[in-house]
Formats: structure tokens, sequence, C-alpha cells
């Protein structure tokens, strides 16, 4: 499967649009949420934990305004100004809808199907898991959960992106982008080389687990040394468009 250079040029649109709004995402991390809204490898929502300024809800619903126009459901505690102002401006502001509510509520309420799962919001390992738990009964086959902080040592993401997701056989492909870790959901469950794949993206990403625990501390001295360079054994590039549309087809 080959991207168009309209397709092409539609994404990196996107990212051109996304980069003007204030957010702590990377280039390349916002790249990889253009195309994941605006690849859709199932029917559904998309659904976002933690809104911030609205970076990331921008991102993916401009992406699927590419494809299928999915909604994006927002959950926050608050909905800043700023994100408001944000989506409103990025012309997407139809496209989203905010929640202002713990995540546990949300999941109380919302009962559509999922095709995108992005997590930003709660870094506490946990509440990770659960809100995981919540999820896994609403994504549809070939779904997508993506994770941010996955290699940012700011909390635990790592710890239930490890444990409940490669871990899990419902989950088949999977990856890093930045600090974006990514899987998809798999209803027949994975194969016998996909689990064989997590298995080995697991044992690196479990190195870092003792530096991703809160409260927040930065490793520093030798602890600093050994973080990078377990952290830079782990593929964690641009992801490469005509790869990763072969790999979730």
């Amino acid at each position: 499967m080959q991207a168009s250079r309209e397709f092409r040029a539609g994404i990196a649109a996107v990212v051109h649009q996304v980069s003007s709004v204030r957010g702590l995402l990377t280039p390349k991390e916002v790249e990889f949420l253009a195309i994941l809204g605006a690849c859709p490898t199932a029917q559904g929502c998309i659904v976002e934990l933690g809104t911030l300024f609205g970076k990331s809800a921008v991102a993916l619903a401009a992406g699927s305004r590419l494809s299928d126009h999915a909604l994006v459901h927002t959950v926050d505690l608050k909905v800043r100004p700023e994100a408001e102002a944000n989506l409103k401006s990025s012309g997407v502001w139809e496209q989203v809808r905010p929640y202002v509510l713990w995540s546990h509520d949300f999941w109380k309420q919302f009962h559509e199907p999922i095709r995108l799962l992005w997590h930003d919001g709660a870094n506490q390992s946990d509440y990770v898991a659960g809100d995981i738990a919540f999820a896994l009964p609403l994504l549809v086959d070939r779904a997508i959960v993506a994770m941010h902080d996955v290699l940012n040592s700011s909390g635990e993401r790592l710890h239930a992106f490890v444990d409940h997701v490669l871990a899990s056989p419902q989950f088949g492909q999977a990856g890093i982008v930045g600090s974006i870790g990514w899987a998809q959901f798999r209803q027949d469950g994975c194969s016998l080389i996909e689990a064989s794949d997590k298995q080995r993206l697991a044992r690196r990403l479990s190195r870092l687990k003792p530096f991703h625990q809160l409260p927040k501390t930065q490793p520093r001295g030798l602890r600093r040394i050994a973080y990078e360079a377990y952290r830079q054994m782990i593929p964690h590039g641009a992801v490469q468009l005509d790869h990763w549309l072969a790999r979730v087809a």
C-alpha cells in the first residue's frame, strides 16, 4: 500500500498547521498523530484523554478530514481557554467534542465504537491501566491505541503500555514513534511473529521502568547516562508512512 503524493501533501499541511499550536509534541509526533487521524484502520470515532492546549486534538481532527472525518472526543478536567481558541482558529471546533470530567466517569457514559484511543492524560500506571481496561470493549477490530510519554521519564505511562498493551494477546503490531507507544487491537489475537516482536520491544522498554516512577524525578549523573543508553536501544524514529500502512492494513 502506497500513499499518494496528494495525501502526503495533506499530511504535511496538517503538520504545518499544528506547528503554531502550543503543546508538548515534537514534529515527528505531530506527524504520527496526523497519520493516525488520516489513516483509519477501522470504522469508529477517536477518543483523546488529555486535552491540554488542544495541539493533539487539532492534529487528529485535521488529519481525519483527509479521510473519514471522525469525531474526536477529548477528555480533561477542564477546557482551557487556549484549547478552545486553538480548536476554533484551526477550523476543527465542530469536529471535537470536549468532556470536562475524570476519565473513569467519561467511560461510564461513553459507548461508541473507537478506532483510535490517544492517551495523554493521567500518568499514574494504575489509572492508565484502568483507562485501557475501560476502552477495550469499545475498540473495534484493528483499532489503534497510542500513548504519549512512553519514552519520557515524566510519569508511569510506560508501565501500562508494557504490562497491559504489549503483554496482551489482543494487540498485534506495535512500535514507538518519538515518545509515543502504539499498538493495534486484534479481536482474533496476535500472530506468533507479532507476539515475538512485542516481547522483544517489551524487554527493551522494561529496562526503563525504574526511571519511570512518580513522583516525577529526572535521572541524574550515572543514572542519566544509563537511562539514555537504554532509551537509544529502542527504535523510535519518525514513521515511514508506506511501511506503517502495510503493517496495519
